[in-house]
């Protein structure tokens, strides 16, 4: 909860929540109490009284102009002007306590009997009082404890339980700030003064934020300091051991880029274009130097032995440390951007490639394994040459990486695309499983390398061996590694946003590692001081101790802050019951943990719905479940900070009952209704069957009157004259010839009227037969021809007995009979895929159906085609729309009728 200048606000562990007192009003709130009760009370400036209760902020019916006020147990104290009053905590039945009108105004209320006047001290129940010397009089509370102050007075007053104070002795509380003190906060025997000019502390740290009016002093669970300021905001500090220079506040303004320390102890620090240092136990940078180029430093290196520092900022320096007041001498434009000490000078990188950095008159004679990669020198500055060490296959690649290992004489250079390790034995690339390991940083440790692969984590590699991984890089998630460092025997890595250390050892077994995170700052450079680390950031700089453990072993605070069923909100109870339908359960979780900025998760398992526990971002706290089944479910969630500390678990069981349609009673109707439904249906079903044993009748009548009517004495008296024409004409073999046919299409049609399906192929046979017959009679002027598609098989399709031949012989009786000159006949056979339809086609070229028509009205009606479309009626009951006939009449010059049946291809009878 905070009071700000424009209402009460309260931070909710991932957004902050705005009170305002009325419509769009915004006035400065103060003094916040909050009871376990009621709620958060706080006070204007202009002295009203308010509760926030839920989402909203009451003001309290009480009269303005409150001064101070305190809530002791069930009950308001506050004081307007000289009138002490007392209230319950709705602010509903006030009464007066005291009235100090002989007094002075009152100021504070100290505790349930005493108070503070501008003169005096108060025990308003026994009317006895304490005077106090003239000034402007304020208190400071403790826990336990309470500290007068006078304004513009550095001296604090201890008030005891008889009402007596004392000044207090700056040996048992330590030294006071040099300015007014607004707060003190005690700690584990440390006080903490907060002051107009910064916080200061009773123990040995040193004072900070001196540039901040600081008003409040609160500790969290996870012990961050939280310091309140005038102008200067809210203000978190999650370790106060840590010490800050904060750039553009401080002692410089530009960024620092390098930091070293030296063997007396002394801290230098390059900035950009200046250098500062920091001596043990003055907690103060101090301007040493200003630089003549403003450019960013890229390296500074301590030579131990000469104590004496090079490092290039806009140009290449040495400077000597046994004077560091006088300024650092340049040695030239030499672009360096990493140095290590080597016996034949110092190892230096620069963009794109490495060199030997030797003061004029030495000399690398007699080590011919090193002078063959030597070339000749390139500068000569400053009383100082460089010759660049040339590896022809790396010669093309930049320059990225470079340590050296005097135990055993061999240098690591390292290259964009390449590592490669240079010694007496020659030259080595570094491989793993057969490829090139590209480093970003390294450093030599006891006739070892250790290295950052730039993918696959951190490696020790030894001359002669295999590379041997240290740490996964997955740890840090493969990020590039800016820098590594040897320290009391630990590996220190630095990337961009974080350091690890890792106990050294035995490499084979990593030691446990932890991370070391102190703020969102950009890392750039890190030395060590004494039981300090130093670190450079973007933000400034940062003094940090050395056995600061890194791993946040508190975890959040969470609570389930709202349940919705079906989209209304339910009421908090320790067991809800839901009615069925909807089963929409909408859980929000509420959680703060401070020193991971909102960075957690909540952790949830529903018993009897998941399988696994679902993992929430603090951001997003919502749990969701639809259409959960009726049942008896147990919501178990807690919160886990990044270190992996888990909260208590938190519970929530609730019911959702079953709806009607699954009751006991809703069963038996069901199979009440389900033995009139089955009764119903098997009274419709014998219907049914009547209507099918009708229709099968009507079917087979229909077969008769079809067979009737194919085989008309018509067609059997012509059949049996042109037999006997043939005979007296003495054509015995062809009258033979022409009777079998006839007895066997006779055959065939009688058993055919029998069955209920035949295949095209049989169709086919028997439509052969009879055509042939009917050519035998009407002689060598009717031709018939039959066409079956390719992609047709008629051995597979089946349709109905004796449905086509009827169609075929009308078109010769009515068509063809009564034609002079050529008669054609086609049959053809088809397959419509797209409307699963099976099409036989029958063509001539006869008279045509309306000169037919004629000719039948002045004979006989034609039965054949009345039987079939009435069988072609029955079979559509079956087949809704598959059994369909259509015409087409041609007219002259080319008469002729053309019959097209529709039938389904998959008809089973």
């Amino acid at each position: 909860w905070l009071g700000t200048e424009s209402g009460l606000v309260r931070f909710n562990g991932t957004k902050f929540v705005h009170y305002k007192p009325g419509f769009k009003e915004e006035t400065g709130m103060t003094q916040l109490f909050e009871h376990p009760a009621t709620g958060m009370y706080c006070r204007t400036f202009d002295g009203r009284l308010f509760l926030a209760r839920g989402d909203s902020l009451q003001q309290l019916h009480l009269e303005p102009g409150i001064i101070d006020y305190r809530i002791f147990g069930d009950q308001i104290y506050y004081i307007t002007q000289r009138k002490l009053m007392v209230t319950d905590l709705l602010g509903y039945r006030v009464r007066q306590l005291h009235d100090a009108a002989e007094l002075h105004q009152l100021v504070y209320i100290l505790n349930d009997s005493l108070l503070l006047t501008s003169q005096t001290i108060l025990h308003f129940r026994s009317g006895r009082s304490t005077p106090l010397p003239q000034g402007h009089w304020f208190y400071l509370p403790t826990a336990n404890e309470t500290y007068l102050a006078r304004r513009g007075d550095r001296q604090l007053y201890h008030l005891d339980t008889h009402m007596q104070w004392h000044a207090v002795d700056a040996a048992s509380i330590g030294p006071l700030p040099p300015c007014q003190v607004t707060q003190i906060h005690r700690r584990q025997g440390e006080y903490l003064f907060g002051s107009f000019c910064g916080v200061y502390s009773s123990g040995k740290r040193a004072p900070f934020f001196t540039n901040s009016v600081v008003t409040d002093i609160e500790v969290d669970q996870e012990g961050n300091f939280w310091f309140s300021t005038l102008g200067d905001g809210l203000l978190l500090v999650p370790h106060i051991a840590v010490l800050e220079f904060k750039r553009g506040t401080g002692a410089f303004q530009t960024r620092p880029d390098k930091i070293l320390t030296d063997r007396n102890g002394t801290t230098y620090v390059w900035c950009v274009g200046s250098i500062y240092r920091y001596r043990r136990g003055q907690q103060q940078l101090e301007l040493l130097h200003r630089l003549p180029n403003h450019k960013e430093c890229q390296v500074a290196w301590l030579d131990p032995s000469r104590n004496t520092i090079y490092f290039e900022s806009g140009g290449f320096y040495v400077w000597p440390l046994d004077r560091p007041e006088l300024p650092p001498r340049r040695l030239g434009d030499m672009n360096v951007k990493s140095i290590a000490q080597t016996p034949w000078g110092l190892l230096t990188r620069s963009w794109h490639f490495f060199g030997l950095l030797q003061q004029e008159g030495s000399t690398y004679a007699g080590e011919a394994w090193l002078s063959k990669y030597l070339e000749p020198s390139i500068s000569r500055q400053g009383g100082y040459v460089l010759y660049p060490i040339q590896i022809l296959q790396a010669a093309s690649q930049a320059a990225k990486v470079c340590a050296y290992d005097d135990s055993t004489e061999t240098f690591l250079l390292g290259y964009a695309g390449q590592t490669v390790l240079l010694s007496r034995a020659g030259l080595h690339t570094l491989t793993v499983a057969g490829h090139a390991l590209p480093v970003s940083a390294a450093v030599a440790h006891a006739g070892t390398f250790i290295v950052a692969a730039k993918v696959g984590g951190i490696w020790a590699i030894a001359p002669g061996q295999s590379p041997q991984r240290l740490l996964e890089g997955q740890y840090y998630g493969d990020r590039k590694v800016l820098q590594l460092r040897i320290h009391a025997q630990k590996l220190w890595i630095m990337l961009m946003d974080r350091i690890i250390s890792m106990e050294l050892g035995d490499h084979t077994t990593p030691h446990p590692l932890h991370t070391r995170e102190t703020g969102n700052y950009e890392y750039r450079d890190l030395c060590f001081g004494d039981q300090t680390i130093w670190i450079a950031t973007n933000e400034g700089l940062l003094n940090i101790p050395a056995a600061l453990n890194g791993m946040d072993t508190v975890p959040p605070r969470m609570r389930i802050a709202q349940i919705s069923y079906n989209g209304a909100a339910v009421p908090m109870q320790a067991h809800g019951d839901f009615a069925y339908p909807g089963n929409e359960l909408r859980i929000t979780l509420e959680g703060i943990h401070y020193r991971s900025h909102g960075n957690f998760v909540f952790k949830a398992l529903l018993e009897g719905y998941d399988n696994e526990l679902q993992t929430i971002l603090a951001q997003s706290p919502v749990l969701q479940y639809k259409r959960l089944p009726p049942g008896d479910y147990r919501l178990q969630v807690f919160a886990q900070n990044p270190d992996g500390y888990k909260s208590a678990t938190v519970q929530y069981t609730f019911t959702i009952h079953a709806p009607f349609w699954q009751k006991a009673w809703f069963y038996g109707l069901i199979v009440a209704l389900m033995a009139a439904i089955g009764y119903g249906l098997a009274r419709w079903y014998a219907r049914g069957q009547q209507r099918r044993n009708l229709m099968e009748m009507q079917l087979v009548e229909s077969k008769l009157t079809s067979l009737k009517a194919q085989m008309n004495p018509h067609f059997i008296f012509n059949a049996l004259g042109s037999i006997q024409f043939l005979i007296l004409k003495g054509e015995v073999l062809h009258a033979n010839t022409y009777l079998g046919k006839f007895s066997r299409l006779m055959r065939m049609v009688l058993e055919m009227s029998e069955w209920k399906t035949l295949t095209l192929a049989d169709e086919i046979q028997n439509l052969s037969l009879y055509l042939e017959l009917e050519k035998l009679r009407m002689g060598e002027q009717f031709t018939y021809v039959i066409d079956v598609a390719p992609d047709l098989q008629p051995e597979a399709l089946k349709l109905p007995p004796l449905l086509i031949q009827p169609y075929v012989e009308n078109a010769i009786r009515h068509g063809l009979l009564h034609k002079t000159g050529d008669k054609l006949l086609r049959v053809g056979f088809s397959i419509d895929a797209a409307q699963s339809a099976f099409i036989c086609t029958i063509d001539d070229n006869g008279i045509g159906r309306e000169a037919s028509a004629k000719l039948k009205a002045q004979s006989h009606r034609s039965f054949a085609n009345l039987a079939t479309a009435n069988r072609l009626k029955l079979y559509n009951r079956s087949y809704p729309g598959h059994f369909q006939i259509s015409y087409i009449d041609r007219t002259a010059p080319q008469t002729g009728t053309q019959v097209t049946i529709y039938l389904p291809i998959d008809f089973e009878g």
